[in-house]
């Protein structure tokens, strides 16, 4: 699902200062994908960062609506047989492969599902 979408599904249930505080924090990230895959802790910081004066940090409200709007995000129409491949046939190339490597030792992972390493190289080539 695109992600103005899920704005207007959970404006359906949701407050509006949740969904402008969640609209908020994803035009930080590069993608709608980078700010559903990155941590609650980096999500935290770029709040903290966005408003540096204020006393209060997201709350147990926030992070139900990001969970809302990670469910809905993450159901997407399946793809058309026609358009679906195998994940295992995709090449990378020997800069993507660093890339890889470099978020690993980043995030400090000693081990990543071949799932994880797609969609770092998706959101790379994005």
């Amino acid at each position: 699902m695109k992600i103005e979408d899920v704005f207007d599904q959970l404006k359906k249930s949701e407050t509006t200062k949740a969904v402008n505080r969640l609209r908020r924090l994803v035009a930080e990230f590069a993608t709608p994908e980078a700010f559903f895959l990155a941590s609650r802790g980096d999500i935290t910081r770029q709040w903290n960062k966005l408003t540096p004066n204020s006393p209060r940090g997201l709350g147990a409200g926030f992070w139900n609506v990001y969970d809302k709007a990670l469910y809905l995000f993450r159901t997407a129409p399946a793809p058309a047989p026609s358009e679906a491949h195998d994940p295992l046939e995709e090449t990378l190339s020997a800069t993507e492969i660093l890339l890889v490597a470099e978020l690993m030792e980043r995030f400090k992972k000693q081990s990543v599902t071949i799932r994880w390493i797609l969609q770092q190289v998706t959101l790379a080539r994005g």
